[in-house]
C-alpha cells in the first residue's frame, strides 16, 4: 500500500486528499469518501477527483484499500 500511495504522490504535484465522509460498513472496514486534487507533474493537467474506497484496518493501521467505480459506488 506504502508504494501505491508512494507512485501516486510522486505522478502529481501539489497533491491533496481531503476526507468528505467515512461510514464504517462491516468489521473493521468502512467507506472513505474523498476528493483528490493536484496536478500531474510532467503535463501540469489539474487533477479534481471525488473518487470511494473501502478501507480496512487491522493491528491499528490500514491493511487494504479497495476503489469503488461506477455501479458499485452507488450500491453502497
Amino acid at each position: 500500500m506504502r508504494e501505491f500511495f508512494a507512485d501516486v504522490d510522486a505522478a502529481f504535484s501539489d497533491l491533496s486528499w481531503e476526507l468528505l465522509g467515512m461510514t464504517e460498513v462491516s468489521g473493521p472496514s468502512a467507506v472513505v469518501e474523498t476528493r483528490i486534487t493536484g496536478r500531474g507533474r510532467g503535463s501540469g493537467v489539474p487533477v479534481d477527483v471525488s473518487a470511494a474506497q473501502v478501507w480496512t484496518w487491522g493491528a491499528d493501521k490500514a491493511t487494504r484499500v479497495e476503489g469503488l467505480h461506477g455501479p458499485r459506488l452507488g450500491a453502497r
